[in-house]
């Protein structure tokens, strides 16, 4: 299995936790907080039968993957998009609890959608929720990868919510796992800066540009940050 550019964030990982579980890869600017009065997930949809939680897949699928593709290539999210990662979110959130403990992968794509969004608590619930199935050492392949990718998108929204000091370590768990991940390395790199060592972000900014492949995203947020770093210093 070749490395992902990121992670195997969107629609990646959706039709990853199909496939292992059957009916039984963020913005440039990371979204600001949603409203933290109430959780954006309720109310969950209900599923009923193996005939629903197959319709519900279906639909979320369906919502998610536009708004995923958008969100991972930085491009803004409109109004549609946002309506489309929250009824796929709640859609996720509703498959884990039809399965309690068998389809969790589906609360890491819940909880990418939900950091799309900016409700970046109910975010890291979420990835929680997944790595708690994962645990510290799977055996298989892509449930690490997933495992890797909840702390790197976990780090996101702990920056976002002001929790650099958790934020880097929850990147650092993400680069031990998958070492040389460019969008890791920018997530660790966002830490940094708002921690004040902008000579170890600066690292971990030229390392993501030099190990980026192809056309992954992560290679033009590097730039842009190493761009602002300049400016400010």
């Amino acid at each position: 299995m070749s490395s992902p550019k990121r992670r195997a964030c969107g629609c990646a990982a959706f039709l990853f936790a199909v496939s292992l579980f059957g009916c039984h890869s963020r913005a440039v600017a990371v979204a600001g907080a949603g409203s933290a009065s109430k959780d954006p997930l309720d109310p969950i949809p209900v599923i009923r039968s193996n005939g629903d939680y197959l319709e519900a897949q279906d639909k979320a699928e369906r919502f998610l993957a536009g708004a995923f593709k958008k969100y991972e290539s930085g491009i803004p999210l409109t109004t549609e998009d946002r309506t489309n990662l929250l009824k796929g979110a709640k859609l996720c959130a509703a498959l884990s609890a039809y399965l309690p403990g068998k389809a969790a992968a589906q609360d890491f794509t819940c909880g990418e959608a939900l950091t799309a969004l900016g409700y970046h608590e109910a975010a890291i619930h979420r990835y929680q929720l997944f790595l708690t199935y994962a645990g510290d050492n799977p055996s298989d392949p892509m449930i690490k990868i997933v495992r890797a990718d909840s702390y790197g998108l976990m780090s996101v929204s702990l920056t976002a919510l002001g929790k650099f000091n958790d934020a880097l370590a929850a990147a650092n768990v993400a680069l031990k796992a998958e070492p040389g991940i460019s969008a890791y390395l920018v997530d660790r790199a966002s830490a940094e800066i708002e921690l004040g060592d902008k000579s170890a972000a600066r690292a971990d900014l030229l390392l993501a540009v030099k190990n980026a492949k192809g056309d992954d995203p992560a290679k033009g947020k590097a730039q842009a940050k190493l761009k602002s770093i300049a400016t400010k210093s």
